[in-house]
């Protein structure tokens, strides 16, 4: 926690507000995926479906395959907790889903489904995009197929197992991939690991996001490291999470743009 507050002062100190962004792709990007007001009626449905989790007090065993937990320690937990504490935010599922809806990519890749909620968010966002998606407890998995049934996400095959051993088969599977969300493990090692797996599948319009790029100092380092590889073209930190961009003709001159919402 200590970690986090310290790196959220030092972020606020170099982010800009959106409203002050210069660039054209940038003010773009934060009229059409960063504004909270912009709203759709799949949130409704998204968001009565978390109420129902965050209500469930059913005991699951839960295996954790990356670092897990900061709060949650126990093997059996119960479906409100991990709700409580391990779902993304409203505020960045609707960035995600407003995202793809900009994008309309083809292919999405999820690594890590949690409960299903914010694969949920994609799946809505282009009902035609392939949502493939990678979790690596079984138990977990089986709430998140409930979770994607009751919203009547078609569009998405789950898969489970090992990221390390899913990744590469699903990789070569569809070959190029539109949009990468990477949402598990939050290790140094494993976020850079799945990062240059990634990299042979993605083309010059493909976007990467990251989530919790501040979770700790390991995950700042591989953020840091990432957003300053010259095989990008620009990155976007919102401090929860971090969008890596490889389009060389948006005109964004910083390699990463720190930006407040």
């Amino acid at each position: 926690m200590i970690y986090q507050v310290q790196s959220y002062v030092g972020f606020v100190s170099k982010a800009k507000h959106k409203r002050r962004l210069e660039n054209a792709f940038l003010k773009r990007f934060a009229a059409n995926v960063l504004d909270k007001n912009k709203k759709y009626y799949a949130f409704m449905a998204l968001e009565l479906v978390r109420d129902k989790l965050l209500l469930d007090k059913e005991l699951i065993t839960v295996s954790d395959l990356g670092v897990g937990s900061k709060k949650l320690k126990a093997n059996k937990r119960r479906i409100c907790d991990i709700a409580k504490l391990s779902l993304k935010k409203p505020k960045f599922a609707e960035i995600l889903f407003r995202l793809i809806n900009d994008l309309q990519p083809c292919t999405v890749l999820e690594l890590g489904t949690s409960l299903g909620i914010t694969t949920g968010y994609m799946a809505k966002a282009n009902k035609k995009a392939k949502v493939y998606t990678l979790e690596g407890c079984s138990e977990i998995a089986k709430v998140a197929k409930t979770t994607l049934t009751q919203l009547n996400c078609k569009n998405v095959e789950l898969l489970v197992g090992s990221f390390d051993h899913l990744l590469p088969d699903v990789l070569k599977k569809k070959n190029t991939f539109d949009l990468i969300f990477i949402d598990g493990n939050h290790s140094k090692d494993a976020t850079l690991r799945y990062f240059n797996m990634c990299l042979p599948h993605l083309t010059d319009t493909s976007i990467i996001v990251f989530d919790d790029i501040h979770w700790s100092k390991g995950m700042n380092e591989a953020w840091n490291e990432i957003s300053n590889s010259s095989v990008i073209s620009f990155s976007i930190d919102l401090f929860e999470m971090g969008i890596i961009f490889f389009n060389k003709n948006t005109g964004v001159k910083d390699k990463c743009t720190s930006i407040l919402i």
